[in-house]
């Protein structure tokens, strides 16, 4: 072999090994590129990037109940609906509601004293029961709040507690409230006779009474009612709101508490302090409690606790979960509501002690008016406080117990949920139980006992499973899809 064919033999192999490296090199640019499309639609993303870009994480899919079926935008098949990048099949959900229906607060057009069966709601078009993603309660009016950030409204009005004007003071069907249709809102609560909700932006709007300073505004501003949203200046972005029967409270995007309303049994943490020593943003009625403070007008932040996680609120009592899974409590412990062995009323955030919910961290805590419930990671209940209408499941009727203890259930829970004087739950085998009071057949098991004091089977229609539950200060709510295997 020649000289020159050896130098162009290894010229050729040369030219084969840097082709093959450059393949390589195309092969790990595009598989990373891969991983990195996968990571980002596997992400936690929040609700301003996936209205922003446009994305919805499968981790967000899964959280939505599993009602979506993701299927090629190019499907043939009819009955889906374009999303973008991908479409989703809905399953046929369902809104059944049960309870006092006085004010048409459960929207069948109609109103009646009780129901002591779940009604399917029917004022609601499908596409609108199919994008429901909470539905909350007050004294006598209900909100729905969908996946697309609307609000809907129906029942009592007497104070504007709907956002917006009803001719006769009620509204029995739901309408769109269309002064918050241009916010996406992420957060809603029911107080007695006023409403919260937050938007994907951190920002907070309250309408309804502000008899209390319940909506967080000012006499000045707003001096007994107002069916008008407005909005509340926070000193950061809220993630959260929780309203009881006359205060309210926001968790914010820095984890601090934020507090507002009737403070007459210290539910707002205010440490009995005077209105000069804990600077109030707006100024407040006159002190006649002593040091205690009988409202406040602002949000006013609640100190010496660590970064709060969670906030729930009740008639005159208030508990906070916190991101090391502690809970603390205060305001009024008459009956055992705050989970601690204190006196009457407790002004200044205390810390339940771990053994009281069985050494479990908690994912969900909520408050009746005197009575709380919580859900641990282990799908175990736990209830505290007054028990006059059973509210705790006990078997018993007992007055009241600070001491939480498990509920017998016949199956681990996933979602708790209580109202004034009642509890509801569900349970990993598609079961809804509840108990408590049922004077306007509140528990919806069919009986017109005034009480159930042990945890009762919801009468939900066959072959259905609870999406998603929800408690009214007098209804109960349960959203329900068709079960397939």
């Amino acid at each position: 072999m020649g000289q020159g064919d050896k130098y162009g033999e290894c010229y050729t192999e040369k030219v084969q090994e840097t082709k093959s490296e450059q393949a390589t090199e195309k092969r790990k640019v595009k598989w990373k590129n891969r991983e990195e499309h996968v990571r980002r639609e596997r992400s936690d993303l929040d609700w301003k990037a996936i209205l922003q870009f446009g994305i919805l994480p499968r981790r967000w899919m899964r959280n939505q109940w599993r009602r979506y079926a993701l299927v090629p935008k190019s499907c043939p098949f009819q009955g889906f609906q374009d999303q973008g990048r991908y479409s989703f099949r809905f399953e046929q959900l369902r809104c059944a509601i049960m309870g006092a229906d006085s004010y048409g607060q459960q929207g069948h057009e109609t109103t009646a004293e009780m129901r002591v069966h779940p009604v399917e709601v029917k004022s609601l078009p499908q596409d609108v029961l199919d994008d429901i993603s909470c539905i909350t309660g007050g004294g006598g009016h209900t909100v729905i709040l969908t996946t697309s950030g609307k609000l809907y409204s129906a029942g009592w009005n007497n104070k504007g507690q709907l956002g917006y004007k009803t001719p006769g003071g009620h509204s029995a069907a739901f309408k769109l409230i269309e002064k918050l249709s241009k916010h996406h809102i992420i957060s809603i609560s029911c107080g007695w006779d006023f409403t919260a909700a937050v938007d994907v932006n951190g920002r907070l709007f309250t309408w309804g009474s502000n008899s209390f300073g319940q909506l967080g505004l000012p006499r000045s501003q707003v001096k007994d009612c107002t069916h008008e949203p407005a909005e509340v200046p926070l000193p950061y972005p809220a993630k959260t709101v929780s309203a009881g029967l006359r205060h309210a409270a926001v968790v914010t995007v820095n984890f601090s508490v934020f507090m507002w309303g009737s403070d007459r049994r210290g539910q707002l943490g205010t440490s009995g302090g005077s209105v000069a020593d804990i600077k109030l943003p707006h100024s407040s009625k006159p002190n006649t409690w002593g040091t205690q403070i009988q409202q406040i007008e602002g949000p006013n932040e609640v100190q010496s606790i660590p970064l709060s996680e969670d906030v729930t609120c009740g008639q005159n009592s208030t508990m906070i979960l916190a991101k090391n899974g502690k809970v603390y409590s205060f305001g009024d412990n008459k009956f055992g509501t705050l989970s601690i062995p204190k006196e009457d009323i407790t002004t200044e955030p205390v810390c339940v002690p771990d053994h009281h919910f069985g050494a479990e961290r908690l994912t969900a805590l909520k408050l009746g008016w005197t009575h709380g419930i919580a859900l641990t990671c282990e799908g175990n209940v736990y209830t505290w406080g007054r028990n006059n209408y059973g509210q705790l499941g006990r078997l018993t009727q007992e007055d009241q117990d600070y001491h939480s203890i498990q509920v017998i259930l016949p199956n681990k829970c996933t979602k708790v949920c209580c109202g004034s004087e009642h509890c509801l739950v569900a349970l990993k085998d598609n079961t809804v139980m509840s108990w408590g009071f049922n004077e306007h057949g509140t528990c919806g098991i069919g009986s017109h006992e005034k009480m159930i004091l042990s945890p009762a089977k919801v009468l939900l229609p066959p072959k259905n499973k609870p999406i998603m539950i929800g408690g009214g200060y007098g209804c109960s709510f349960c959203l329900i899809a068709p079960v397939t295997v």
